[in-house]
């Protein structure tokens, strides 16, 4: 293998974690739980107002941030996706 991501005969590698386009929409979804989870221990820390609310609102934004950026990357691959083999298409029908 090159580090072109191809074998010495010609034919693509796949990376098995990364290299399908299923792997990596699977794996930018997962990639989006800590974020999540950080923005809505943020909020929490707001509503409840144990910790300085100018701190909980820094979390907030930064990890809430993080959260949309990953979400959009996540939308735009899964609207980039080709539907799966035998998939029936949900547009106009063929005239």
């Amino acid at each position: 293998m090159n580090l072109r991501g191809m074998n010495s005969d010609g034919s693509r590698r796949v990376d098995p974690l990364v290299g399908l386009a299923a792997g990596r929409i699977v794996l930018g979804a997962w990639a989006l739980v800590s974020p999540g989870s950080d923005t809505l221990t943020a909020v929490g820390h707001l509503v409840r107002r144990d910790v300085p609310t100018r701190a909980a609102a820094a979390l907030g934004v930064f990890t809430g941030g993080y959260l949309l950026v990953g979400a959009t990357r996540l939308i735009r691959e899964l609207a980039a996706a080709e539907p799966a083999a035998g998939a029936e298409s949900v547009g106009p029908a063929p005239v």
